[in-house]
């Protein structure tokens, strides 16, 4: 009985050190599961959009002549003529600022393979001006565009590219739709939250995404971000991703 007696006191020591290496692995047990409950986080994606009228308009035409090398000072004074007869045309209907005159570029001609031996050269020269016409009477600009044949009618080589419509507040309305598009992003992760049987905590970082600028009802989308030119009336839409603190 001794024996056993004295054994006792020898086993209490392995049981006492389990003891303490489990109160230990515990506690440290607690404190990681409260640190990954305070990381806690949700990530989630708001936007925002809204449907704006242009308020600019501009209008790019081209006066081309093309001249023999013999005769080049003939095109230089017929591509004078054709912008006199474009700036009467728009000062006729009323549009008289806002235009902008380019400097005559001049390209030469070349008649490769068929120039008779010591004739190399520019075969002729084409003369190109490009006048600019920016304007917030849109309506204005886009009937007199579509009454521009009646100078080519007359004898006139111009071209006119299609015209293209812009929204000059652009910078402080984007501002204002950041701030929708957080608000959206901030209601979706509370939805989250809630539905989770948690409460929604702080803002822990956002990123802006890129502005898409569409016709309206259009499917259109970026990685660079859509920027359209084509449409009077346009649908802008902001996008922000943000990941908010759970508690």
């Amino acid at each position: 009985m001794e024996f056993e007696h004295e054994k006792r006191p020898l086993l209490l020591v392995p049981a006492l050190v389990i003891g303490i290496c489990m109160i230990l692995t515990a506690l440290v047990a607690g404190r990681y599961i409260v640190k990954a409950k305070a990381g806690n986080s949700i990530d989630v994606t708001g936007s925002a959009q809204r449907i704006i009228d242009s308020d600019v308009v501009k209008w790019r035409i081209t006066l081309t002549r093309t001249a023999p090398k013999d005769t080049m000072g003939d095109g230089y004074k017929l591509l004078k003529s054709d912008l006199q007869a474009l700036q009467s045309f728009l000062n006729k209907n009323g549009v008289a600022s806002g235009i902008t005159i380019a400097p005559v570029g001049i390209e030469s001609v070349m008649n490769y393979g068929y120039a008779e031996k010591g004739s190399e050269g520019p075969v002729a020269y084409t003369f190109r001006q490009e006048v600019t016409v920016e304007s917030q009477d849109i309506a204005k600009i886009t009937r007199v565009a579509q009454d521009a044949s009646s100078l080519i009618s007359g004898g006139a080589l111009i071209s006119t590219a299609s015209l293209e419509y812009f929204y000059s507040k652009l910078p402080e309305l984007k501002i204002a739709m950041l701030s929708a598009a957080t608000e959206d992003a901030k209601n979706r992760a509370a939805g989250i939250a809630e539905s989770a049987g948690a409460s929604l905590g702080g803002l822990r970082s956002a990123s802006m995404g890129v502005f898409q600028i569409t016709a309206p009802n259009s499917t259109e989308v970026s990685d660079y971000g859509m920027i359209d030119t084509a449409s009077v009336k346009k649908q802008i839409t902001a996008v922000i991703r943000a990941s908010f603190t759970v508690r």
